[in-house]
């Protein structure tokens, strides 16, 4: 718990002038931060492939493109299609597979979607940016202290073994009200504040999906964590990986209304 605090607070020093100065400098953090998400992903798909070095920087690349792609995203998920794709003619097999090929390419378009997303409404406005931020923290934070002092009954123990029905519904109620609370406040007050909660848990409900499948990606590869590089997290994708599922949800909910 301890670890897991003062993560959080270096994560705090780190991102909070990233999202508030925003420009260049956010650009540049979450599309690094992307990367290195992806490369979680990566490292785990190698683990049973001798990929290629080649591929394997073509997918970084690609990966940040698309975070900065703008108004050219289509073009930039088809040009990862056929970039990833062109290589199965290239290599053996052995080196570069059609189900591997998949994999990263699933993982890249996932991944770099999630984060140009981000990006795209930080750039139009920081308040709505960090209401998608706060579905998410308080979604994991309330799931896990709910499930930590109220909870009794399992969610889906082959998935996440530690999370719990009570504290699922503690983060989903905390982690829809107080983002919908920041919304009215914050970001447009004419918007009636039952649209916005509908909306908050619609975004709360995914925050939680997303988590649930990364944990069962995690299952698959029996591992805990996608990495150490956070002391008392796991790696980035263990951090990123709520926000991941809202912000790619908020790009089709924003379409639909």
């Amino acid at each position: 718990m301890r670890k897991r605090l003062v993560s959080a607070f270096i994560l705090l020093l780190v991102y909070a002038p990233i999202i508030v100065i925003g420009g260049n400098l956010f650009k540049v953090g979450i599309t690094l931060t992307a990367i290195l998400c992806y490369r979680e992903i990566f490292n785990l798909i190698k683990k049973d492939n001798n990929i290629p070095i080649a591929i394997e920087i073509l997918s970084y690349v690609l990966t940040g493109s698309i975070v900065l792609c703008g108004e050219y995203i289509i073009q930039a998920i088809a040009a990862t299609f056929i970039l990833m794709f062109i290589p199965l003619i290239l290599y053996k097999t052995k080196e570069y597979s059609y189900d591997t090929a998949s994999k990263m390419t699933l993982s890249v378009l996932m991944i770099g979607f999630a984060f140009y997303v981000l990006n795209s409404v930080r750039m139009e406005s920081l308040h709505v940016c960090i209401y998608l931020i706060l579905i998410t923290i308080f979604t994991d934070t309330f799931a896990f202290l709910g499930g930590k002092f109220l909870g009794k009954h399992k969610l889906i123990p082959r998935v996440s073994p530690n999370k719990t029905i009570e504290g699922t519904l503690c983060g989903f109620v905390i982690g829809s009200l107080v983002p919908t609370v920041y919304y009215v406040t914050m970001v447009d007050q004419s918007e009636g504040f039952f649209d916005i909660l509908v909306v908050s848990m619609i975004y709360s409900i995914f925050a939680v999906i997303g988590d649930l499948v990364f944990s069962a990606t995690k299952r698959r590869f029996d591992i805990k964590d996608f990495s150490n590089t956070i002391p008392g997290v796991g790696g980035l994708l263990d951090l990123f990986d709520s926000l991941i599922f809202t912000c790619i949800t908020y790009s089709i909910v924003s379409i639909l209304l």
